[in-house]
């Protein structure tokens, strides 16, 4: 069993979740996380109270300030900026392997639902909470979901068990505190069993989307171009639906933010399908690219090709700018660079433009262009290619190929680690 860190806020929901679990769980293999917003007067009065709370029960509480920069709050809203900030600290406070504990109830799980069919969510937002997932570190666990708030409640009153009410639950300038206090009592009027079967549906779309995941697995294996690249031929005699489908779950398992209908159809429009060599689309963080029928999947800031000579010595490496890996010259090799040529000195420069090369004997020099062309490296990397010059003669391109009339038997060989995807 793993250890559980429960997210304590202070409320009535984590406050019940926080004492059951303190009753049947030793103190060393249980703690508690409070993330102090800073977005109410009192927050400080309630991170306290969290740690008196927690003391009684000799449960550890670690209060966590967020910063919330009011750009967030502009482009995304008070409640999700909130909640962006909240888990982004609770997941950078776990350990390795532990589980993180949330108390979401029946009641949160209907309020989900209705928000997310509200915003035009696909099945994913639809199906909602899910009561178990891999997050940060470790996992997250929401083992109230088929639980109703007045249990909670009831549970607390219980044990004399005081909690914090947050006056935000009532702001009816809030998305989800509307909801609950004016549509959702109305809605239980009529149906009683609303949250009972909401959570039902709940379960039922999950698994529709765990199939669309499992379908979508599949078709990228069958348009996989290796190195997280896509065949966009083979991907684009799917039919769309699927394509958009296969894309969404490419972006979420590189760890990037699923896009919404408009960007994903025009990731499919322009991308996929659209005309142009080297066709783009700008989603979020990340940047999709096609090359040579295939899909690449980038950061959005890709490095500028770096300026200025970098002195290269034998058997040292040297690390090489803006996260471009390390490029060693390393002595010995079968086939190596004249040591006549290293021992007047080594330099690592970047493409200037024009620069050429000949790697086969007898044969005329060409341009780096060419070379790089018919090799297949990437436009957006050629200018992040390390180039070695001995004597101030250009002697090779990091580890891709040597000038023929340079190199000897024992002679030192470039070797490129950790370098960035070039292909």
């Amino acid at each position: 069993m793993p250890d559980l860190v429960v997210a304590y806020s202070g409320g009535a929901d984590s406050t019940a979740l926080l004492h059951a679990l303190a009753a049947v769980r030793p103190p060393a293999r249980l703690r508690s996380l409070h993330v102090d917003h800073g977005l109410q007067p009192d927050s400080a009065d309630w991170a306290q109270h969290c740690r008196d709370q927690a003391s009684v029960l000799g449960v550890d509480c670690r209060v966590l300030k967020a910063n919330i920069a009011e750009a967030e709050i502009g482009r995304h809203g008070v409640e999700a900026a909130a909640r962006h900030a909240r888990y982004a600290l609770l997941a950078e406070a776990m350990r390795k392997g532990e589980c993180l504990v949330t108390a979401q109830h029946r009641e949160d799980q209907l309020e989900t639902i209705l928000l997310q069919l509200l915003r035009g969510a696909g099945l994913p937002g639809l199906a909602a909470m899910a009561p178990a997932t891999r997050f940060g570190p470790g996992f997250l666990t929401r083992p109230l979901l088929d639980r109703g708030r007045g249990e909670l409640v009831s549970y607390l009153q219980r044990h004399g068990i005081r909690w914090i009410e947050d006056p935000a639950n009532r702001d009816l300038r809030y998305d989800r505190s509307f909801l609950r206090t004016e549509v959702l009592p109305l809605v239980r009027e009529r149906w009683p069993a609303a949250d009972a079967s909401g959570a039902r549906t709940a379960r039922h779309l999950a698994e529709g989307a765990a199939l669309l995941r499992q379908l979508a697995a599949a078709d990228l294996a069958a348009c996989d171009a290796g190195e997280g690249r896509l065949d966009n031929d083979r991907l684009r005699r799917l039919p769309a639906a699927r394509q958009r489908n296969a894309l969404r779950h490419w972006l979420r398992s590189a760890g990037r933010a699923a896009p919404d209908a408009r960007h994903l159809a025009r990731l499919v429009e322009e991308v996929v399908g659209g005309g142009g060599r080297q066709p783009r689309l700008h989603i979020g963080s990340a940047l999709v690219r096609r090359y040579r029928n295939r899909l690449y999947l980038l950061d959005s800031e890709i490095p500028a090709p770096p300026e200025g000579t970098y002195p290269l010595a034998v058997g040292r490496t040297l690390e090489l700018p803006e996260r471009l890996g390390r490029l060693t010259l390393v002595p010995g090799a079968a086939s190596g660079i004249d040591p006549d040529l290293v021992a007047r000195g080594c330099e690592v420069r970047f493409r200037d433009g024009g620069e050429r090369l000949a790697p086969q004997s007898r044969r005329p020099s060409r341009r780096l262009k060419q070379l790089f062309q018919e090799a297949g490296v990437v436009p957006w990397m050629r200018g992040c290619v390390p180039l070695v010059y001995c004597g101030g003669r250009l002697v090779a391109v990091a580890d891709l190929w040597l000038a023929a009339d340079c190199t000897r038997p024992g002679g030192a060989r470039p070797s490129w680690e950790g370098r960035p995807a070039l292909y």
